[in-house]
């Protein structure tokens, strides 16, 4: 079973479900936190989530107002080089700022689908992808801004993988103004946006 076709709604409600359908693979490569949250639902709601009248728990407050959305995040890597892209300056949750590329699921995407197609979207198809890996995921809650001016705040769930590239042949969309291939060293040189760079800190590139 391919690990990417079995996270999908799971990974909204963290329910206990998590427990008992992630293959093996996955529940590995995926910190052990997600697991520890799907049995801390289980033992909070032991009829399954539900209250005892058939009625779901109470969620945050917050959740229960925010559009949810589940953003796939390469995190690409060609010979020691990492790819960001930079926002532009009227649109984004970070506009101006460099990021890693990715998007959101569309309704019923399988993961990887979801995943290869932004990165055709976003980065053309001539960039070769010759590796994919689950690496981690977190969320929080961010505003993003659209071209017409108007903003909205969204909770914000973020998978990432690391993938391979074997070329560097990159044609960015209208989703970004410039890219660049950068060394680990070279890091701390760009603007990276607040998740960018809790990305790396979270592999030991950047200090925390």
């Amino acid at each position: 079973m391919r690990c990417f076709e079995v996270v999908g709604q799971c990974l909204v409600d963290l329910s206990e479900e998590l427990c008992t359908t992630l293959p093996p693979k996955l529940r590995f490569v995926l910190p052990g936190a997600l697991i520890h949250a799907s049995s801390a639902a289980k033992n909070a709601y032991p009829t399954g989530g539900h209250t005892q009248h058939g009625a779901r728990p109470a969620r945050i407050h917050w959740e229960k107002q925010l559009r949810q959305r589940i953003i796939v995040c390469p995190l690409i890597q060609n010979e020691g080089a990492y790819l960001l892209c930079k926002m532009p300056q009227n649109r984004g949750v970070f506009p101006g700022q460099w990021a890693l590329s990715g998007g959101g699921l569309e309704q019923g995407e399988r993961i990887e689908e979801g995943l290869r197609r932004e990165i055709r979207e976003e980065l053309g198809d001539r960039l070769q992808i010759t590796e994919i890996e689950p690496w981690t995921f977190r969320d929080d809650v961010r505003t993003k801004s659209y071209a017409d001016g108007s903003t909205e705040k969204l909770h914000m769930i973020y998978l990432i993988f690391d993938c391979q590239a074997a070329n560097r042949d990159v044609i960015i969309n209208e989703e970004f103004d410039e890219y660049a291939w950068v060394e680990p060293q070279n890091l701390e040189g760009y603007d990276l946006n607040e998740a960018t760079r809790a990305t790396f800190a979270a592999k030991g590139i950047l200090p925390r």
